[in-house]
């Protein structure tokens, strides 16, 4: 009996090992993962270039029909985490005011949206609508980040040997390639140096790390939304690479298409 016993704690033993590893990976591995959402932010002013606090802001999704909503700070500060790839319509209502609507606002990979709206005196039945090459800066202020986006126009337009979306990067300021992008590299830098990841999940090629454009899952035309590439300043939240590429993947919306 008391052989039987200890054969018992013998088996148990690496049965629980192997729940604690589980548990483990499914607590670490979200971590691995790098962000490609992005976010909208901006200020609100009246006529005379005061900030207004308290305004309501919402923000809608054109392809969804979403909506998410949020109020200005005392600041006259606003801000939307976690915003997907997509064109947006942001309007700002406050009582005493007419009611601002910035259309057709477009959030890409990673690179945030920063709006300025201004509030006219007046009812909120009562619209000022703009479009957001009025309303969006076009200098990034948040980071020092070098960086271009491929949009979807670009991908699914502009032709490509091979139907692979990565390979218009080989055009960007920064990228030294031949006809195609292997054995590309990114301001001179080795090809470990880079880091690619599709919807945040890493695609790198760790076993041969002499292309600075080189994955392990091969892009499609289909399967690529858009990408952006990051050649200099990448954030210590971007993961290991100096260069970044994140691709995402296109996304549904409301209506058949």
């Amino acid at each position: 009996m008391k052989n039987s016993t200890s054969q018992v704690r013998v088996f148990a033993r690496p049965a629980v090992f192997a729940t604690l590893a589980i548990l483990l990976m499914g607590t670490f591995c979200p971590s691995f993962s790098q962000r490609v959402n992005s976010r909208v932010s901006g200020t609100v002013k009246d006529s005379s270039g005061s900030v207004v606090p308290g305004v309501t802001i919402k923000l809608v999704d054109l392809k969804t029909k979403g909506e998410e909503t949020t109020l200005t700070n005392d600041e006259g500060y606003f801000t939307f985490t976690d915003v997907r790839v997509g064109t947006y319509t942001v309007s700002a209502e406050r009582n005493g005011f007419k009611r601002a609507e910035v259309r057709n606002v477009d959030v890409h990979v990673d690179t945030p949206a920063n709006l300025s709206i201004d509030l006219e005196a007046g009812g909120v039945t009562e619209t000022v609508s703009v479009t957001a090459s009025d309303a969006q800066s076009l200098i990034r202020s948040d980071d020092a980040k070098l960086s271009t986006t491929i949009d979807v126009r670009q991908v699914q337009d502009l032709p490509l040997n091979g139907r692979n979306p990565i390979n218009l990067a080989g055009g960007s300021a920064g990228v030294n390639t031949n006809t195609n992008v292997r054995q590309s590299v990114i301001n001179g830098l080795r090809g470990s140096f880079s880091n690619i990841t599709w919807d945040g999940i890493s695609i790198n090629d760790n076993l041969v790390r002499t292309d600075s454009l080189f994955g392990v899952n091969t892009p499609s035309v289909a399967g690529v939304a858009e990408f952006s590439l990051t050649t200099q300043n990448a954030g210590p939240d971007e993961g290991l690479g100096i260069a970044q590429v994140k691709l995402t993947t296109p996304r549904g919306g409301s209506s058949y298409h």
